[in-house]
């Protein structure tokens, strides 16, 4: 559908006496025949030429002689053929210069990967930089010179991070250098553009850990995520295989991929275990960390202020540190068990489950099969509770403030919220009682003078 939708607008430009090719990831995806994401197209025609051209287009992107052509419902952005000035805030060019020719425009781009056109109708690609090499080796390399093309835009790294995770591109020599070198120009790209790249390589990656070693090694780690180098070599216990750092990457590795919020959560799950950390008295070289996810729950917020993630985001990976340490055993009552799932809603629970089997999966110790049966145990109580249909938070109670307001007599305030969240542990504690009668009965109760 894509290729057509290619040939479709390549085709109207052409006809019309332009260049037209698709670049960029499109072409890489669909060379190494990956599942392909956007498609963009590159060509000769100016933005007023494409949009007299198309009836459906939009300047979205003018000031980058870029138009979105939307055909069957699908927005496609088409960008004139360009080349970019100097970059002197290293994040964007000071301007750009339309050009002639899709050689020229290729030469502006990161990576050689990156770097390689496709004409739709002919079906033939245009390599100048030997991109197809480069993809058939496993190639990470710089279009040009590499501290060149990183002092441009020093979001480049992170994207060389991702690429490398992702399409399993090994850096070409001299790459990682050049990386370490530019590496202090993240201090200056914005936060939204740091956290889309990150949250890619979380989202895409079959194996983020090869990401997060590379941002170690090149020092882009103390830029973008400082709070996790803390981790790197602390020791952990018997109970673990690994150190602290290496923990966290299989943890995020054991996510599956697409779970990009759960991996988030898994990324930041241990943040407070090296402040936490204290020698076993008895075990020399062993470590405790009481109470180290409220640590891990403070940092995480300051992760997720400063990356400005999303209210649902942000809500849901603090809910998943502040609850990965809550491990049901068969002692637990069916309350504590309702308990739980009040803590992390029904809508948390898949989350919760697939942040418990990484965790404990990142153990990497000979009793984690026994562990993950528990976890499997774990999982049939929460969902028989579910099933039950109990109540596990205000809107599930038989009665509303409404109702309260009306059987006490008395205006909504303050005390309507106190007596809701009472009655609300009263049915936790017995679903039998979620009936309203018995919750008016209860609430007059409750209510009355002591």
């Amino acid at each position: 559908m894509t290729d057509a939708l290619a040939r479709a607008i390549c085709g109207r430009l052409r006809a019309a006496g332009h260049d037209a090719y698709a670049v960029g990831g499109f072409v890489r995806d669909r060379i190494l025949a990956r599942p392909t994401g956007d498609l963009d197209l590159a060509t000769s025609a100016h933005p007023d030429q494409v949009l007299e051209l198309f009836p459906r287009a939009h300047p979205t992107g003018l000031q980058h002689g870029t138009v979105t052509v939307v055909e069957d419902g699908c927005p496609v952005e088409v960008t004139t053929f360009r080349s970019e000035g100097l970059y002197s805030d290293k994040r964007r060019p000071d301007a750009v210069r339309f050009v002639s020719s899709i050689e020229e425009d290729l030469k502006r781009r990161d990576f050689t990967v990156n770097a390689i056109a496709w004409d739709p109708l002919t079906d033939a690609l245009i390599d100048p930089f030997d991109g197809l090499a480069d993809l058939h080796d496993a190639t990470l390399r710089c279009v040009g010179d590499a501290a060149v093309r990183f002092g441009e835009d020093a979001l480049r790294l992170l994207r060389a991070v991702r690429f490398h995770a992702t399409h399993l591109l090994m850096p070409a020599p001299g790459l990682e250098e050049a990386m370490g070198a530019a590496a202090p120009g993240l201090a200056r790209i914005a936060v939204e553009r740091i956290d889309r790249e990150l949250s890619l390589l979380l989202e895409r990656a079959e194996r983020p850990s090869m990401g997060f070693e590379m941002a170690l090694r090149c020092g882009l780690l103390p830029l973008v995520l400082p709070e996790l180098l803390a981790l790197v070599g602390q020791a952990q216990n018997r109970f673990h295989a690994f150190d602290c750092w290496e923990h966290t990457l299989v943890a995020v590795d054991a996510v599956p991929v697409g779970a990009t919020t759960v991996r988030w959560a898994a990324l930041l799950h241990d943040l407070g275990k090296p402040a936490s950390a204290e020698e076993h008295p008895e075990r020399p070289g062993e470590f405790r960390f009481f109470g180290h996810e409220k640590i891990s729950v403070k940092q995480a917020e300051g992760v997720a202020e400063r990356l400005r993630f999303s209210k649902r985001r942000r809500a849901a990976v603090i809910a998943m540190v502040a609850t990965h340490m809550l491990h049901p055993t068969a002692e637990w009552s069916a309350a504590a068990i309702r308990r739980l799932l009040r803590r992390i809603g029904a809508d948390g629970l898949d989350d919760y489950l697939a942040l418990k089997r990484a965790d404990v999966a990142a153990k990497g110790t000979p009793d984690v099969p026994e562990i993950l049966r528990g976890v499997d145990e774990i999982e049939r109580r929460l969902r028989a509770e579910l099933d039950a249909g109990s109540a596990f938070s205000r809107k599930d109670l038989a009665v509303d403030g409404d109702q309260l307001c009306a059987a006490l007599k008395r205006a909504p305030g303050r005390w309507l919220g106190t007596l809701l969240a009472a009655l609300l542990e009263r049915v936790i504690d017995d679903p039998e009682l979620n009936d309203e009668a018995r919750l008016i009965a209860l609430a007059q109760e409750l209510s009355e003078p002591s």
